[in-house]
């Protein structure tokens, strides 16, 4: 286990640029999923972003995108059950859940949802702690 970082500030977690890569984010509240743009774009990573899961779902053959940043509350199609939907079409998706509770990695999903998770994160998330998560989830 690694020391948690947050007592130390985000200066500590190191920044970790993309290279054009593309990242789908899904989000229903506006603020949250532009302020998610703003940041991947501004660490290198081509954004696209969507308010609903529908929509992802629709598009996600089309962007083909290389990660997948997850809302898990939202309403008419949570995050988990929209990551399950993905997976079908994609197995090899990376897909990184978002989530506004203060969580311990993810309780209360299910194994088979664990297994295709590349991350997750507690809202609001720094751009020190995203760079890493979509980092590593590129790596798997």
């Amino acid at each position: 286990e690694e020391p948690a970082e947050a007592e130390t500030g985000e200066s500590a977690v190191e920044i970790i640029p993309g290279k054009g890569e593309k990242v789908l984010i899904v989000d229903d509240e506006r603020p949250a999923l532009d302020a998610l743009a703003a940041i991947c774009k501004k660490l290198g990573y081509d954004a696209i972003a969507v308010e609903k899961p529908s929509d992802a779902l629709q598009n996600y053959g089309q962007w083909n995108p290389d990660v997948v940043l997850m809302d898990r509350g939202m309403p008419k199609m949570d995050g988990v059950t929209c990551a399950r939907k993905i997976a079908e079409k994609d197995p090899d998706a990376k897909i990184i859940m978002v989530s506004g509770y203060e969580e311990n990695e993810g309780n209360g999903i299910d194994d088979s949802v664990k297994r295709m998770i590349k991350g997750y994160l507690t809202k609001p998330c720094g751009m020190g702690d995203l760079s890493q998560a979509i980092s590593r989830a590129l790596a798997t």
